[in-house]
């Protein structure tokens, strides 16, 4: 089953399958395999890692139609360089050269029209990228991996760690690439999730994950295959959430809480139902739509995949699906507890199946909740100023007191779960159901942001200080954290 579905979601696009790790990544890298920026990049201080193929360069001149013989007619066919390839290499260095200006223009146009400039290229080329923002961020993704794969080569320090110590090694190296650019990074989040560039960015992750887990010295091939890399699908993405908000110095706190993450990832002790529960961060729990003996004509995985729904750091899987850009609202127009710049409004399509649970977490603008299809789910807040906690059911029965819509109020503590996956008894405790079929039970719901939703403002909850605060909760609460 998991097999299935996690196959469905992470190898849909064009039948590919990660199942063996390619020995020479240089060329898929660079061969547009999953990046849409260019076909060949180049990397300062290494070889060209495609190297032209003479005969290929004198088939694909003779059919250029801009090839001038008064300009190369004396210049063999042969050694001729390929206008397209010129051109692409030319776009892989301004792209290499706008990296050093995101920091200060972000992930945009004017980054890229500095880079152009740095390396003596005309800011017009920047035109022949369709999707500006993307191809830049594409490019660092592809180089980054490359860095690590790299550092995995010749990293001897690797050779007598465990597995886990391999995996919180590499993991560590590859976000603290992002470091740097840390102030960007939300923004960069932002520009993955949308629905053009979607495919592209969950490729790239899947490939960064695979490579981890080869170097580490998996070579399953079995269903633990795919258990395995969605679990570290989620400890990487919600590492690189945590870091965002992290003011620690050279982000201790976010090595300590990666620490914990992988310790308890690798606890040999939990079943592979935990596990799965894990890989929830990546979206191994999805399933098609069963309420009241009636299925639904579409699974959940047919349902991610035509909604390009991807992984969502607090659990379950979601999609940005508008931000309503004809209003812009500055910081300085807003509360102290919005950090950034934003647009007036977002949406997002939100799945969320059995066995997995969107995390506490906070944000300073109000969320409207919407239910769409399947299965109930129940929303919890804790709130901070009164001490209270409140539950909603969210669902199609407002017979029963379910609501279709609900709205979760600024700066509170909020999580969900599916209804059915917890008992709640009159006191108020909670306890665990027997686990469910998550193929055959999920909740798809839209959630709207208004002022827009923004990376930057999204902070997770501490397990250790909510427990303190809400000590008769401490059930519920362990099960929507991870640990501290």
């Amino acid at each position: 089953m998991y097999r299935t579905v996690v196959n469905r979601i992470l190898f849909s696009g064009g039948g590919r399958r990660l199942l063996h790790r390619h020995r020479d990544l240089r060329t898929v890298i660079c061969s547009s395999r999953f990046s849409t920026t260019t076909e060949t990049q180049t990397v300062p201080n290494r070889r060209p890692l495609n190297p032209p193929d003479p005969s290929t360069s004198s088939s694909s001149s003779s059919s250029t139609s801009f090839q001038t013989s008064s300009a190369a007619g004396d210049v063999p066919r042969h050694e001729r360089q390929n206008p397209r390839a010129e051109y692409e290499e030319e776009q892989a260095r301004v792209l290499q050269a706008s990296l050093r200006h995101v920091i200060r223009l972000g992930w945009s146009e004017e980054a890229m029209i500095e880079g152009a400039k740095e390396v003596g290229i005309s800011p017009s080329i920047v035109g022949s990228f369709p999707r500006k923002e993307a191809a830049l961020v594409e490019f660092f993704m592809d180089d980054c991996l490359q860095r690590l794969i790299d550092r995995i080569d010749s990293a001897e320090e690797l050779q007598n760690s465990t597995p886990s110590q391999r995996i919180n090694k590499l993991v560590r190296i590859r976000l603290e690439m992002q470091a740097p650019y840390i102030s960007k990074w939300p923004q960069a989040l932002s520009i993955q999730a949308h629905p053009l560039n979607v495919s592209t960015s969950f490729k790239q992750r899947a490939m960064l994950v695979d490579e981890i887990w080869h170097a580490a010295g998996d070579e399953t091939s079995d269903l633990d295959w795919y258990v395995r890399r969605t679990v570290l699908g989620g400890i990487y993405s919600t590492t690189e959430i945590y870091m965002l908000t992290d003011s620690s110095p050279e982000f201790r706190d976010t090595w300590l809480f990666l620490d914990n993450w992988v310790e308890d990832a690798f606890d040999l002790k939990k079943t592979i139902q935990e596990a799965k529960y894990l890989a929830e961060a990546v979206g191994a729990g999805m399933g098609s739509f069963v309420e009241q003996g009636k299925a639904s004509m579409a699974s959940a995985s047919e349902i991610a995949a035509k909604l390009n729904l991807v992984p969502n750091p607090e659990g379950g899987l979601y999609a940005e699906t508008f931000r309503d850009t004809s209003v812009s609202l500055s910081k300085s127009q807003l509360p102290p507890q919005y950090k950034v710049d934003r647009e007036v409004s977002t949406c997002i399509y939100f799945m969320l199946p059995a066995g997995s649970v969107s995390r506490l977490h906070r944000i300073p603008c109000a969320e409207t909740w919407h239910f769409y299809l399947g299965e109930p789910l129940t929303i919890i807040e804790l709130d901070e100023k009164d001490g209270k906690v409140k539950l909603t059911c969210l669902g199609p029965d407002i017979v029963d007191n379910q609501r279709v819509q609900y709205t979760v109020p600024p700066y509170v503590w909020f999580g969900a779960f599916p209804a059915k996956d917890f008992h709640i008894s009159s006191d108020g405790g909670f306890t665990k159901a027997e686990p469910r079929d998550p193929e055959s039970h999920h909740s798809l719901v839209g959630c709207t942001c208004a002022p827009a939703f923004q990376f930057q403002d999204f902070e997770l909850a501490k397990r250790s200080e909510l427990v303190a605060s809400f000590p008769n909760y401490e059930t519920i609460i362990s099960f929507l954290t991870l640990p501290d």
